[in-house]
């Protein structure tokens, strides 16, 4: 299942969007795009899905266009702690906890929406 959508930053600090999320059983995958003080980053990884019920990504990358990788060394802990499906599976509300490095730490929330792909043109 893949998922798509904005998702509301607890205190509006930075903006967020699932671009996308892809559920499965025992992990989720993820790429997040957003924007913040430092101007437009992009995160991505795997979630494993722990023996708690939560999704957690540790110590993954920002990657920030533009600024030299090598002196951005900035890192976030993302845990996604609630997944709920709509009945039809075209919606899922998810929430969960996003941490710096640094010990800043802010929730998240939203409702993202279903992505069916296309299938490629030949």
């Amino acid at each position: 299942m893949r998922y798509e959508g904005y998702l509301d930053v607890e205190g509006g600090d930075f903006e967020l969007e699932a671009q996308p999320i892809i559920l499965r059983d025992s992990n989720l995958s993820f790429v997040l795009k957003g924007r913040d003080e430092f101007g437009f980053f992009r995160v991505e990884g795997l979630a494993a899905k722990t023996e708690y019920g939560f999704f957690l990504a540790s110590r993954v990358p920002l990657i920030y266009p533009d600024y030299d990788a090598k002196n951005c060394n900035e890192l976030a802990t993302i845990r996604f702690d609630k997944i709920t499906l709509s009945e039809s599976m075209e919606k899922c509300n998810i929430s969960g906890i996003w941490k710096q490095i640094k010990g800043e730490e802010w929730k998240f929330d939203g409702v993202i929406i279903s992505v069916h792909e296309s299938p490629p043109v030949l």
